[in-house]
């Protein structure tokens, strides 16, 4: 695999699935299937959070740290930590994490260091306490099975790639569980536009997450409508957040006109 870190490689802001292909056949999700991507892939200045992320998989080199973000069509890398892209996205539909976390706290009083974070189009959740530099992120509804191997557990990705993990099946499916709950919780806050709601026939049709053997089991676990007491306290707990976030920058502005 020398060849593939040459000089001569094209460098590009992104890369296909299909052009990695061709210069790492692996579908390994390892040291060497990240270095390879490194290679390829020029620092991007910003990412496009219009595509459903995938993974967020940090790589450190030395005192340096960087993510590639793995987007249903292509990857990108970028030089932030994984929490600082969370954060990043969290702001593209008017949050940032620290009230995200308020918000999430308030439909889930329980303290956690691993809260899944949703947009109503798909949910990410990481896979140790966030505050780590090295954290990976995985997309609850791109996950096709979980096979546990003699000391880690292999997660299959809906793409085919996979990597092997430290934590048993069962902690996994109840990351799972909460991510796809949180997608429950804001699909109908980002569908209040919408005038026409089609009845779905299933939860996995709902929350428009592919059937799989993974996403089967835990959306059995789950009710397929919220108690509408609970779902109206989370609505207006969601607006109240957004607006004082919305504070928060003005004053942030006010005190540092020039940042």
């Amino acid at each position: 695999m020398t060849e593939v870190y040459n000089k001569n490689t094209e460098l590009n802001f992104a890369i296909s699935y299909n052009k990695l292909k061709e210069q790492q056949s692996s579908s390994w999700i390892n040291e060497e299937w990240l270095k390879c991507c490194i290679s390829l892939l020029e620092i991007t200045p910003y990412l496009d959070f219009r595509s459903e992320i995938v993974a967020l998989l940090p790589y450190k080199k030395q005192e340096t740290i960087c993510t590639l973000v793995l987007f249903k069509d292509y990857i990108q890398v970028i030089d932030q930590s994984s929490l600082m892209v969370i954060n990043a996205w969290l702001q593209s539909f008017n949050l940032d994490y620290e009230h995200y976390r308020e918000l999430y706290l308030s439909a889930h009083p329980h303290k956690t260091y691993t809260i899944p974070v949703s947009n109503g189009h798909f949910s990410l959740f990481p896979l140790e306490n966030i505050q780590h530099s090295t954290t990976i992120w995985l997309n609850a509804g791109q996950i096709d099975a979980l096979d546990k191997q003699n000391y880690h557990t292999r997660i299959t990705l809906h793409n085919g790639l996979f990597l092997d993990v430290t934590k048993q099946i069962p902690s996994l499916e109840q990351h799972i569980l909460r991510a796809i709950h949180c997608l429950l919780l804001f699909r109908p806050i980002q569908e209040l536009s919408n005038t026409i709601i089609t009845q779905p026939t299933n939860l996995l049709e709902y929350l428009k997450l592919p059937s799989t053997v993974i996403t089967r089991k835990v959306t059995r676990l789950l009710p397929f409508t919220l108690n509408a007491k609970e779902e109206n306290r989370f609505r207006l707990n969601y607006f109240g957040m957004t607006q004082e976030y919305q504070r928060y920058l003005e004053q942030k502005q006010q005190k540092y006109p020039f940042l």
